[in-house]
């Protein structure tokens, strides 16, 4: 959280604590373990990467739609092998499955956080953070 996210400012670090992201996504703890391994425990890196593409085939495969998914995909992206040339597909997928959660309708509405907890309103702003950041990198 503190060496790779301030990068690509995907993950809220209040909201997606170790304990979270595991209550929340499998997938998603997959990919954020995989990048972390990656740059440094390079040791651990091959079985955690393996072990997310077979995640990010289960969850396309199962059609799933939610935050950590397009959040998965998209930390994948970022941290891919050189050689996996699959990385706009896989926006594209992101994106995709972002339109059908209806992120692109976000904060068209009346004022709806005034009532919710603390722990909504950051799953409502890590909805919206996550379209934006993924609108830039399909801009960039």
């Amino acid at each position: 959280m503190t060496k790779l996210n301030p990068f690509v400012s995907q993950l809220d670090p209040h909201l997606h604590s170790f304990t979270y992201v595991r209550q929340k996504s499998s997938f998603l703890l997959a990919a954020v373990l995989t990048a972390a391994s990656k740059s440094f425990e390079i040791s651990l890196y091959p079985s955690l990467h393996e072990h997310a593409e077979k995640l990010y085939m289960e969850a396309f495969r199962r059609g799933d739609k939610s935050a950590e998914t397009v959040q998965a995909i998209m930390v994948l992206t970022y941290w891919k092998e050189p050689n996996d040339t699959r990385a706009w597909m896989s926006v594209g997928l992101a994106i995709r499955m972002s339109m059908d959660l209806g992120w692109h309708k976000l904060g068209h509405g009346p004022a709806r956080q005034e009532k919710l907890t603390e722990l909504q309103q950051r799953e409502i702003r890590n909805d919206e953070r996550t379209w934006l950041v993924l609108f830039v990198y399909d801009r960039r």
